[in-house]
């Protein structure tokens, strides 16, 4: 699969996702001291994992709170038609880690629940 790139939601000068499940930020001008301005150059960041087992990230804009976002959720907002904010994704595989396009569906509760269980992510 070719790596495709789109912006992120509410960050579309600054932040972009793939369907390989990566997040990279672009390159953007920053204030320096004394009144001047300087270019950062974008890189792909590097995941976190919470203590649930979820790659995550932080997105933020110049003088405002950091976000810290589950890279499913971004990926899913980005990719999958009907994605509405909020909405339970489930990876298909049943690894937390591997979010690429065609491991992440649209769930609900009840769903997701079935699924680890079947997968044996967790007991009954």
């Amino acid at each position: 699969m070719q790596e495709m790139w789109k912006d992120i939601l509410g960050y579309e000068d600054l932040y972009q996702v793939s369907n390989l499940g990566n997040i990279r930020s672009l390159d953007h001008v920053v204030p320096t001291k004394g009144g001047s301005t300087r270019t950062v150059r974008g890189v792909v960041k590097k995941l976190c994992v919470n203590r649930k087992g979820y790659a995550i990230t932080g997105l933020s804009r110049s003088g405002t709170k950091q976000y810290t976002v589950t890279v499913h959720q971004i990926v899913a907002q980005a990719f999958l038609p009907n994605f509405v904010k909020g909405m339970e994704v489930n990876h298909i595989d049943g690894n937390k880690l591997n979010n690429r396009i065609d491991n992440l569906e649209l769930s609900n509760s009840s769903h997701n629940q079935f699924h680890a269980v079947r997968t044996g992510l967790k007991t009954k």
